[in-house]
């Protein structure tokens, strides 16, 4: 029997895991539990989504039979009995095949669920689970209605128009997600810059620490702050996700030159400017010869920053120091600190434009599971087409109301001629007691 079920119950569960990822993200439920006392006081609590998915697994299961039902009332209004048969086969189909061992083994359940995850909508198979329930209800809901109302071919013309605009609003939702997830795309590669600026960045403090070192010059200020950031640049590369950075990123360059809170920061974010030039003069020296700028040729020590790296202007400066845009230099920390700074600037904006539509995400997967009730209908509309539903003659028509009064007046049937053997038999009882009560009375008297 398990076999049997199985496919139906993979479906639903899966199918129940994605709409409790949406619920939960919405605040319309919660995995948080509540351990109490026997006094009733509350002594912990724990999260559990496999335990809250069991009351959401249980009433699409529910539903899921209200479904059957329906499909079995759809096959009736199509083709009778005949038609209520192929319905059962279909539905049964599934888990005939499991039993006999030819039916894939489907996980619907999401890889991984995020607690209170807004803008997390759980895994695409259980979306399309989702979906082709709100499908399989669409067409069978209208299959009905269109044989109990005799809808005819005005409200098909009519249902089309309203189709036709949900289909634009669906495509016009389809666009903005798009767009939302080249953003989400941009966020990431510009995270990836940063981490990889970051590494950049401290194999060339490292060169300068070990030049520091070896010239007895770690009392210059440039060698105390390349001392003192290395850690923060760890930091940034360690930081998982792009709204990390945007929220411990460096804000100023003042917080990458870790002089933000010194009395005389400005002077001292200048020595090592000027110390960082003298570097870069030193291991990677440049002429001018009238107007002419010759540079070092390319080394181990001496490269050009790459422009992903380097894609921030450098800040002004009262002692001229040449620019690292073009020539090779060792340490490029003129224009590294900008671009990480600029960087941080460009994931908090695309964090927050990500944050501001992560609600709405919510909203525009419950319209397209509208939708989907929506295409059921419209595929509805066309099989009452093809089998000529409004071509009937009249006792054809109304064929699921014809069967709830027939059903009905069967019940009432058989109520009533339950209720009139009982009260035959009744009488009867009645009868031989009072026949039993006089033949007592009679035997007395003699």
């Amino acid at each position: 029997m398990f076999e049997l079920l199985k496919p139906y119950i993979a479906f639903l569960y899966g199918a129940a895991y994605n709409l409790l990822q949406s619920l939960d993200a919405l605040g319309l439920a919660s995995t948080n539990f509540l351990e109490y006392a026997e006094d009733g006081s509350i002594v912990g609590s724990y999260w559990s989504p496999t335990e809250a998915n069991l009351a959401v697994f249980i009433l699409l299961s529910i539903y899921f039979l209200f479904l059957v039902l329906m499909l079995l009332l759809a096959g009736y209004t199509l083709g009778r009995v005949k038609g209520v048969w192929i319905a059962i086969g279909v539905i049964a189909l599934p888990g005939l095949m499991n039993v006999w061992g030819l039916w894939p083994d489907i996980n619907y359940t999401p890889e991984s669920y995020h607690i209170m995850g807004t803008g997390s909508l759980g895994g695409i198979k259980g979306y399309l689970a989702l979906a082709m329930l709100a499908c399989l209800s669409g067409w069978s809901i209208f299959v009905v209605l269109n044989d109990t109302f005799c809808l005819g071919e005005k409200f098909k013309g009519l249902f089309d128009h309203a189709w036709y605009a949900a289909a634009l609003i669906a495509g016009v939702i389809f666009i903005y997600d798009t767009d939302a997830n080249s953003d989400s795309v941009q966020l990431n590669q510009e995270r990836q810059v940063s981490k990889e600026l970051s590494n950049f960045f401290l194999t060339q403090l490292k060169a300068y620490d070990q030049y520091c070192e070896s010239n007895n010059l770690v009392h210059l200020e440039s060698c105390k702050w390349s001392a003192r950031i290395q850690n923060t640049l760890y930091d940034y590369i360690g930081l998982a996700t792009p709204s990390l950075f945007a929220s411990f990123g460096p804000n100023s360059t003042e917080e990458l030159y870790r002089v933000k809170n010194f009395a005389n920061s400005h002077e001292i974010k200048q020595k090592i400017r000027i110390e960082v030039q003298q570097y870069n003069d030193l291991l990677c020296p440049y002429t001018e010869n009238r107007g002419v700028t010759t540079f070092s040729p390319r080394s181990a020590k001496c490269i050009i920053t790459p422009s992903t790296y380097c894609n921030a202007y450098p800040e002004a400066s009262n002692t001229p120091i040449k620019g690292v845009f073009v020539r090779p230099v060792a340490l490029a920390s003129e224009c590294l600190i900008p671009t990480l700074v600029r960087s941080r600037e460009i994931q908090e904006r695309l964090s927050n434009k990500l944050a501001s539509v992560s609600t709405a995400k919510h909203y525009r997967w419950m319209y397209l599971l509208a939708f989907a009730v929506f295409i059921g209908a419209k595929i509805a509309n066309t099989t009452t087409k093809v089998v000529e539903m409004d071509r009937r003659e009249s006792k054809e028509k109304r064929r699921v109301i014809k069967l709830v009064l027939s059903g009905v007046t069967n019940a009432l049937k058989l109520i009533a001629s339950v209720t009139r053997r009982i009260l035959q038999f009744t009488k009867h009882l009645f009868s031989l007691l009072i026949k039993i009560l006089k033949y007592s009375y009679s035997q007395n008297s003699k």
